[in-house]
């Protein structure tokens, strides 16, 4: 009886641990590999969806390549370099741009919605971004 109850708690303890809240919506629910590690890597875009969930038909050339030590590019229209935070599901990306007169330093939001081996899954918080509140979904170059 003694052992049953014991395997009974321990079922439930593996429950809750591996059932619970995800750090992403869209998962992976387990993970042995850190954010950090996992987006460091080079992604490129393949899909789009709108905020109501309809998939985009005109894929533009997109890419992200993220290093380990916190160091990003992308290339969107152009190519920007900076640095990248990830603290649970939100990324953000920074940067500084010369425009003659003065620098800014520029700050992009992101929602991560799944980062896995193979995909990254982002949501747009960026506003006045033509992909306000689009996902865009990438895979690995």
């Amino acid at each position: 009886m003694r052992n049953l109850f014991l395997i009974t708690i321990a079922f439930a303890a593996f429950s809750l641990i591996f059932s619970g809240c995800t750090k992403y919506e869209d998962g992976p629910k387990i993970s042995i590999l850190s954010a950090k590690s996992k987006i460091s890597k080079d992604w490129t875009l393949y899909k789009i969806y709108d905020e109501d969930g309809k998939e985009e038909s005109y894929i533009p050339v997109f890419t992200f390549s993220f290093t380990k030590e916190g160091a990003f590019e992308k290339t969107f229209i152009t190519t920007t370099t900076g640095t990248r935070e990830i603290d649970g599901a939100n990324l953000t990306l920074t940067y500084t741009t010369d425009l003659g007169i003065g620098v800014v330093t520029t700050h992009e939001n992101y929602t991560i919605d799944r980062l896995s081996g193979d995909e990254l899954w982002l949501i747009d918080k960026n506003d006045g971004s033509m992909y306000k509140d689009h996902e865009l979904r990438f895979i690995l170059k």
